[in-house]
């Protein structure tokens, strides 16, 4: 990849936000019925409480969706995976991503967690001419471009 900007720019190489799978939940949950949930997604605090009996993994998702808008997040964090279970993702990458589950349940898979996750990448700052060569074994599958500048990108031979 080459990349020519006219000003500063930071590139975040394998930019990723933070993440928790849920493991283990048993759904329809039967027993969170008025069960207290809360979490920080980005440095924005949720807090609620569970409405109903026997919610699937859906509606739990959906409950803390909610939630998560009410309390002034601009994205849905939490989405029912593949195999069934839940899973929060905030929006921000790298540093200026985290994800804490401070009043877990481990009856849906996401139990408090001591230790905030983080975002992943990497940040280099480039202004002017850079060229990087990435092996197929460990290329980034996401890089992000910030900053105010004109930027020309040629990546895998193509502009």
């Amino acid at each position: 990849m080459s990349l020519k900007s006219s000003a500063a720019v930071r590139l975040r190489i394998g930019a990723a936000p933070a993440t928790i799978i849920g493991a283990a939940g048993v759904f329809p949950a039967t027993t969170i019925n008025g069960s207290p949930f809360a979490f920080t997604a980005d440095g924005v605090a949720v807090a609620f409480n569970f409405a109903g009996a026997s919610l699937s993994a859906a509606q739990v998702a959906a409950q803390i969706n909610a939630a998560a808008i009410t309390a002034g997040l601009d994205f849905l964090p939490a989405v029912v995976n593949a195999n069934g279970q839940l899973t929060l993702t905030g929006k921000k990458t790298g540093a200026d991503g985290s994800l804490a589950i401070t009043t877990g349940i481990a009856a849906i898979g996401l139990p408090t967690a001591a230790t905030p996750v983080k975002g992943a990448g990497s940040d280099l700052d480039v202004w002017g001419a850079l060229l990087v060569q990435f092996g197929t074994a460990n290329a980034p599958s996401r890089i992000q471009i910030s900053g105010s500048a004109s930027v020309e990108i040629l990546a895998a031979g193509t502009p």
